[in-house]
């Protein structure tokens, strides 16, 4: 999946009616896109706002709405180190936080939405690993 929404309620800031908006994450060019879109049937008033990565306050509507996800690493590959440089990149972690998700290598290694962890299939597969997105268990 490349794509994920969820609708919530939203108040039209022009005439202040109850109306929905749609946030959307998608995976676009190597990275996460973040929409919304909002048209109220009421005034007409509309906007639409894209930006890169997962705003933290969608984050609990997405969880709710499509579950948690995790990125499950299958197999490291044949270059180890360049699957963990390259995930210490995108996950923005120290030293010790990519020694730690080393020691969980063949397993879960980090969750989020599901766009967020096809994201990281994508690159981990890249560096040589083999990977697999999957409902992260409770």
């Amino acid at each position: 999946m490349r794509y994920e929404k969820v609708t919530l309620p939203h108040s039209c800031p022009r005439c202040r009616s109850a109306q929905e908006i749609v946030h959307a994450l998608s995976l676009a060019s190597g990275s996460v896109r973040a929409s919304s879109s909002f048209s109220c049937k009421r005034c007409g008033e509309a906007f639409e706002v894209d930006d890169q990565g997962v705003p933290e306050e969608w984050r609990s509507a997405f969880y709710a709405a499509n579950g948690r996800w995790e990125l499950r690493i299958l197999d490291a590959g044949p270059d180890k180190a360049a699957l963990l440089r390259r995930l210490r990149e995108i996950l923005g972690l120290n030293v010790a936080g990519i020694g730690a998700v080393a020691q969980k290598i063949p397993g879960p290694i980090t969750e989020g939405t599901r766009v967020e962890m096809e994201l990281l299939k994508q690159e981990s597969e890249a560096a040589g690993a083999m990977a697999d997105v999957t409902p992260a268990t409770p």
